[in-house]
């Protein structure tokens, strides 16, 4: 009774926080910042260290880029019980789902200090989310097996968002650019981090092609979820089934990325030219997260006239292991591109309380999904 979406967010489980700079770099690069730049055209041939590798983008610096985050995952084991007992009261749904969203910015770097922004506009240009998929179940009067389809749309489209990092409270402000408005909380889980600064190596001066290093699992965050979670409406074409939850609308891995990381990401500079430099990354994660509000508010919508249902446990636990690229602009001194893939496995567990006409019953879910996820920026 799963799904899976790409990182669009709900009112329950957007990350509401202030974002710092990035700051573990700054005081091996202050000193080191014009030397970099003067030894760039020579990098490659004399085996220079990495000192090109940090952000310094000049001020009024326009980036337009094209993240598309996919998904594909669908059902191996469901099972329910009944008071701890199995039943057939209640259809073990089975589904398959594929999803994607793109999101097209233009990020004005207003201002900037060695090792990230200090002031960014960023617009957000198109936002288009699409998914489709399969539903099976078992009703009185046989199997059932629909194609669904769904489609997102997003306030923030058209819209441009401001970053203002302020020095005295060490956070950002966020707000609506210059002649635009919206909704306060639709920016909540924005943040300004679109150039997958964590990933950078703490001092650059001691990397050399082939070195590798580790980077914080709760990075992973900043690293698929670049710029935060886009503010979405989703739609599905599933018409209300007593007892099913609609797959299109359910959390899918990337909105669980806000969850508790445990694992490792691993970093190597992979190879390096006058122009750029290509770092790939190892990803091996456990995510675990509660989405009892969200799914509270999917039950909300099909609970029949004279019911009660309560959600008391949605746990989700995630497996993530995969791969990625980032090319690092040495010229530019921002990032240039980044893909990642993944294979998938999400363990489902809910807790749910029907009371039909004060006749109470509890029912525990749990299934398990797999599948795949990438994210391509450029």
């Amino acid at each position: 009774m799963q799904s899976s979406h790409a990182p669009v967010s709900d009112p329950a489980s957007a990350p509401a926080q202030a974002v710092p700079i990035p700051s573990a770099q700054e005081g091996a690069l202050a000193i080191r910042g014009l030397m970099a730049v003067s030894a760039l055209p020579l990098i490659g041939l004399f085996g220079l260290a990495a000192e090109g590798l940090f952000f310094q983008a000049a001020a009024e610096t326009e980036l337009t880029r094209t993240a598309v985050w996919t998904e594909s995952m669908e059902t191996e084991e469901v099972s329910i019980l009944a008071d701890g007992e199995e039943t057939t009261d209640a259809p073990g749904v089975e589904s398959s789902v594929e999803s994607t969203l793109s999101v097209t910015t233009v990020d004005r770097f207003v201002r900037t200090k060695m090792g990230g922004p200090l002031e960014l506009v960023r617009l957000f240009d198109d936002i288009t989310y699409e998914s489709e998929g399969k539903i099976g179940f078992d009703s009185p009067s046989g199997p059932i097996e629909l194609e669904i389809s769904g489609e997102g749309e997003s306030a923030l489209d058209q819209i441009a968002v401001k970053f203002d990092f302020d020095g005295e409270a060490d956070e950002w402000v966020k707000s609506y650019a210059e002649e635009y408005e919206g909704q306060e909380e639709l920016l909540e889980p924005l943040w300004p981090n679109a150039e997958f600064l964590r990933l950078l190596p703490e001092d650059p001066e001691d990397v050399e092609v082939g070195d590798r290093w580790e980077v914080d699992g709760d990075a992973l965050l900043d690293l698929l979820v670049p710029g935060g979670y886009v503010p979405m409406e989703r739609a599905s074409d599933l018409q209300v089934i007593e007892g099913v939850l609609d797959p299109l609308l359910l959390p899918g891995p990337f909105a669980l990325m806000d969850g508790d990381i445990e694992g490792k990401v691993l970093a190597k500079l992979d190879s390096m030219t006058a122009k750029s430099a290509t770092i790939t990354l190892e990803v091996e994660v456990d995510v675990t997260k509660s989405c009892i509000d969200l799914i509270q508010g999917i039950v909300n919508g099909i609970v029949p006239e004279g019911a009660r249902i309560e959600v008391n446990v949605a746990n989700y636990a995630m497996a993530l292991k995969g791969k990625g690229s980032l090319v690092w602009d040495l010229e530019g001194y921002h990032m240039k591109s980044f893909e990642f893939t993944s294979d998938a496995e999400i363990e489902i567990l809910m807790e749910v309380l029907v009371d039909l006409g004060g006749e109470a019953t509890l029912y525990e879910l749990r299934e398990t999904r797999s599948g795949e996820v990438g994210l391509t920026v450029e």
